[in-house]
């Protein structure tokens, strides 16, 4: 499931502007986990 929503989220991010693009997706989504391991989540 995880799979399909990633594949879903890059085709819609791949057509945002640069600041909001796919890249910034997954770099937002590193820090969420980075934070995430270090709350002890």
């Amino acid at each position: 499931m995880l799979d399909t929503v990633e594949r879903m989220a890059y085709i819609y991010f791949q057509g945002a502007r640069g600041s909001h693009n796919w890249d910034h997706t997954l770099r937002v989504s590193r820090l969420c986990e980075r934070i995430g391991t270090a709350e002890g989540g």
